[in-house]
């Protein structure tokens, strides 16, 4: 315990841990996104209407693709080139929807009743979870990163973008 302790106060009392914060809430969003390949469909399908989803199926792909470029736009702006009024906008476009979706899932799959995947639930109210961080770490401790840090996040993303893309129109 005390070992545990010690190694929590090493690293959160590293001056340099912050401006990583939004980084790794998008890093995370994108290593949960690869085994549920489908959570930015369901975060689409839920805020737009059907009867636009339903006439324009290949809408799917293209809006998950967005979403995860303004991620991959934060990233290579907060690392790679570094401008901070860039990052910061595309950082909190990125974690805006991602905050909002979720959120707008949950409360529709309570509406209806849909208590059969109680697994929506945790994945959804993480991906919020993460975006609430992010947002705040955009807040108060935006800076710059590593080249390499964000070159690898930013292949995280594209990875994950591509898994969900591909397969976001299967079930149509």
């Amino acid at each position: 315990m005390r070992k545990a302790y010690i190694i929590g106060r090493v690293i959160f009392c590293m001056p340099g841990w912050k401006p990583y914060v939004p980084a790794v809430c998008i890093g995370l969003q994108a290593f949960l996104n690869v085994p549920f390949y489908g959570t930015p469909v369901i975060l689409f399908v839920t805020i737009l209407p059907a009867s636009l989803v339903g006439r324009f199926p290949p809408l799917l792909p293209i809006l998950t693709l967005g979403y995860f470029s303004l991620g991959v736009l934060h990233l290579y702006y907060s690392g790679v080139s570094f401008d901070p009024g860039r990052a910061k906008l595309f950082g909190y476009s990125y974690f805006s929807i991602g905050l909002l979706s979720p959120l707008a899932v949950i409360f529709s799959s309570l509406w209806a009743g849909d208590y059969e995947t109680p697994l929506l639930f945790v994945v959804m109210g993480l991906w919020a979870l993460l975006s609430l961080v992010g947002i705040v770490g955009l807040k108060k401790w935006a800076g710059e990163l590593e080249g390499l840090t964000s070159i690898t996040l930013m292949f995280l993303t594209v990875f994950s973008a591509v898994i969900s893309a591909s397969t976001a129109g299967l079930g149509r």
